[in-house]
């Protein structure tokens, strides 16, 4: 997968969400996946915010 979109709301005034972003538990050993977390306004657009990132990584 090379795009995944997810939309959390946060109201006016409050400086923090929280966002899930389940992984599924399987038998196959994986390299380490990224993640990365971009502003948008309502149309889609990128805002001018910082550029969250982080990487899954494949347990034993």
């Amino acid at each position: 997968m090379e795009y995944l979109y997810l939309w959390v709301s946060i109201p006016a005034g409050q400086t923090s969400a929280e966002l899930s972003l389940p992984t599924v538990k399987d038998q196959l050993t994986e390299p380490a996946e990224s993640g990365r977390f971009q502003w948008v306004d309502g149309s889609g657009e990128p805002g001018d915010r910082p550029v969250l990132t982080g990487t899954v990584l494949d347990t034993p």
